[in-house]
């Protein structure tokens, strides 16, 4: 499906849809890939997001960086675009999206500012609700 340590992202997308096959393989338009799909199978048609791995960049970038490096060298001129990534690809289809996507870019967005800075994290934890709740479950916020 063409996956492998340094291609990967599976969440909801943008997808090849219907009119690509591929060894009897069906393929989506936009879908939550990674949950539940026809008939509450795990669907997976071998679509990747590159924002679904570079969201991950706050809590993982020792697998986030490298998978990143690895993209933008093996298909920078298909995944990128005026305004950034394109929305997602499918090797197994050959399909590479032409679309942006905005409410797909935005997590990816903050957690790239979350891990230059922490802004996002400590603009969140200074909320009354957040802090409440986390008392309720008995944890403490300690700012930095």
């Amino acid at each position: 499906m063409g996956y492998d340590s340094l291609c990967w992202g599976i969440t909801a997308s943008d997808g090849p849809s219907s009119k690509y096959n591929f060894d009897d393989k069906e393929f989506s338009a936009y879908a939550g890939r990674g949950t539940s799909g026809p008939d509450y199978n795990y669907f997976d048609d071998g679509t990747i997001a590159p924002y679904g791995s570079f969201s991950s960049l706050p809590f993982a970038p020792e697998i986030v960086v490298p998978t990143v490096k690895s993209l933008n060298t093996k298909y920078a001129h298909q995944l990128w675009g005026k305004y950034g990534y394109y929305d997602s690809f499918n090797l197994t289809a050959g399909w590479f999206d032409h679309y942006f996507i905005g409410i797909d870019q935005r997590p990816m967005l903050m957690m790239i500012e979350n891990f230059r800075t922490g802004f996002v994290w400590n603009y969140v934890m200074k909320d009354p609700i957040i802090q409440s709740e986390l008392n309720k479950l008995g944890y403490e916020y300690l700012s930095k």
